[in-house]
Parts: structure tokens; C-alpha cells; sequence
């Protein structure tokens, strides 16, 4: 489950989306139907749908859009560097990961909460590569 997410210059980042981003990602195809990179930036070309997102994804998703709606575009990722997880894995111009350890420890868990909500994930994590293959 580790290194599923990664801290930048500009914020935090989900690996396999700054893998597509790049050009590197298996899914580049489905990823370039609906979104084209101009340098830095990223427009959607065509709508792709919700595709595998659950209802609770969907409404955590735009609740967090209408919470931060008034925020200016460059504005939200200095909001995300006061962020400990971030701090703690950046060096200065590099994409550093961030580990499911240091999120959940940030949250002030419990060392029980900590190795349960850990196992979860990893198990988790165990049966999506099954399902996948």
C-alpha cells in the first residue's frame, strides 16, 4: 500500500495519476482519451464519467470541490504544505512518497489504531491484486 501517493512542490499527488501525467502508466490510452497535457497543465478533452468511483468517493470528492471553491488555482497547494505528511517527505524540487504510516500517524491514532487501520489497508490492498489478475 505504501508509495501510493507522493509529495511535490505543489502539493500531493496520487502516484498512478502523476504516472499518467508522465506518460508512464498502463493506462495511458484510456488517460489520453479524456485529458491532454500542455506543459504543466492538464485539460479534459472529453467527460470520463465516474468510472469505478463509489457513492462515498463521489460525495467526499465534491464536498472537498465546494469547500475549497472560493480558493484560487496556486493558492490550494500552499494550503497542503502546512500538510505534516507532506512536510515530512519533501526535499525541495523532489517527488518524495508518502507512506501509509506517516498518514495515518499525523492523524494522532492510537499505536492499536495505527497497526489495524495499516493491516486493513494492506489486506485490502492484497485482495484488489488478486481480483485484478
Amino acid at each position: 500500500m505504501d508509495g501510493l501517493r507522493v509529495a511535490m512542490k505543489h502539493g500531493h499527488l496520487h502516484c498512478e495519476v502523476y504516472d499518467l501525467i508522465k506518460g508512464s502508466h498502463a493506462s495511458k490510452a484510456e488517460w489520453s482519451a479524456c485529458f491532454q497535457s500542455q506543459g504543466n497543465s492538464i485539460s479534459m478533452i472529453h467527460d470520463p464519467r465516474r468510472m469505478d468511483l463509489s457513492p462515498f468517493e463521489i460525495d467526499l470528492l465534491n464536498a472537498i470541490a465546494e469547500s475549497y471553491q472560493e480558493v484560487e488555482t496556486w493558492e490550494l497547494p500552499e494550503l497542503t504544505h502546512e500538510f505534516q505528511e507532506w512536510v515530512q517527505s519533501l526535499q525541495t524540487g523532489t517527488a518524495r512518497p508518502i507512506s501509509s504510516e506517516q498518514l495515518v500517524r499525523v492523524l494522532d491514532f492510537s499505536e492499536e489504531e495505527i497497526a489495524g487501520s495499516l493491516h486493513e489497508a494492506e489486506s485490502h490492498s492484497q485482495l484488489m491484486q488478486r481480483l485484478g489478475e
